[in-house]
């Protein structure tokens, strides 16, 4: 977990995150304040100015070989003493697959966006997380991570949002960023699991002026020492106007049913058997909401009684897909 005071003062307040509760809490770097059903809380005092702190957490996944290709979800919340100037991002959701086996040396983009294809809204920034770990069997004296950005991505809006050890960066050429672990000393996965991982966090803007339907895809290589790389996996977003809505994403024999659509405030959403999160944004791709569906529950509701009258947007996302509905509030 990663928070940051991008102000200009001082802040102090409570940071949580609900994790899923198929998964069982085992360790954190910093120990909780509140640990409460599956929702863990740290308190914090005078976060400086452009000051980043790190929580490293570690989850169990129960050993059922039938949760292979369900997903699970995090939500991060940070609340804060006045003075916090982007109240639009104190918000995050995380959803990853269940696998039977990974490749630990992989990258994220956030937002993934919807379906395969990955759609988001132009001008939309991506934050790109690039994992790695020692598997060999000796320690790595260095990691080197070069990743060549898509030319429809801006790279003069590059940005360093975190990292799990010291790292230096380098821009070459118009697109190429290279990421240094000097003496970063990292153990192997034998000797040492979790210390044998580690990471590094940027955003990028896309370029202006973008076409409809553009995409971008990127992948980076991984360096240890004078090993050949490894490359990663490759991430794709594609660039549109308007998302995608769905009136029947579970599938053929299964319907989501919103309803009612227009309404002043509250909304209902019916056969969500397979449905597993349900967040609902404004226009302008912002979190309003999110909430974590129990297996079984029928129906569900949308509250919007508290905002103002106009279009949101509801994801709703199924194992490892999502679908986006429109609904107005009158």
């Amino acid at each position: 977990l990663n928070y940051k005071n991008k102000g200009t003062v001082p802040l102090s307040g409570t940071f949580s995150m609900t994790y899923d509760p198929s998964l069982v809490f085992q360790t954190s770097s910093t120990a909780p304040d509140q640990h409460t059903g599956n929702t863990l809380t740290w308190n914090y005092t005078a976060l400086q100015p452009g000051e980043n702190q790190l929580i490293f957490l570690t989850f169990d996944v129960p050993n059922d070989v039938n949760l292979i290709g369900d997903s699970i979800f995090a939500y991060c919340q940070i609340t804060t003493s006045p003075g916090d100037m982007f109240l639009s991002d104190n918000t995050d959701t995380l959803m990853q697959v269940i696998t039977g086996a990974y490749d630990p040396n992989d990258k994220a983009a956030h937002p993934a966006g919807l379906t395969n294809q990955g759609f988001i809204l132009h001008n939309q920034e991506i934050q790109y997380t690039i994992r790695f770990q020692n598997t060999g069997n000796d320690t790595a004296y260095q990691v080197v991570i070069k990743d060549t950005l898509n030319q429809n991505m801006n790279i003069e809006s590059f940005n360093l949002l975190a990292s799990s050890h010291n790292v230096t960066y380098t821009i070459t050429g118009t697109n190429i960023i290279t990421f240094t672990f000097s003496n970063i000393m990292l153990p192997d996965s034998f000797t040492n699991p979790t210390a044998s991982q580690g990471f590094v966090r940027y955003s990028v803007m896309p370029q202006p002026g973008l076409a409809d339907y553009t995409v971008v895809t990127n992948t980076a290589a991984i360096y240890f020492d004078f090993n050949p790389p490894i490359l990663t996996n490759t991430t794709i977003n594609t660039y549109v106007s308007d998302l995608p809505t769905g009136t029947n994403p579970a599938g053929p024999n299964k319907q989501v049913c919103i309803y009612p659509n227009p309404s002043t405030g509250m909304f209902h959403l019916a056969n969500n058997n397979d449905v597993q999160l349900i967040e609902v944004f404004n226009v302008h791709n912002k979190p309003i909401s999110s909430s974590r569906i129990i297996r079984g529950e029928y129906s569900s509701q949308i509250d919007l009684t508290g905002l103002p009258a106009g279009i949101y947007f509801v994801k709703i996302w199924h194992h490892s897909a999502a679908e986006i509905y429109k609904i107005v509030k009158m």
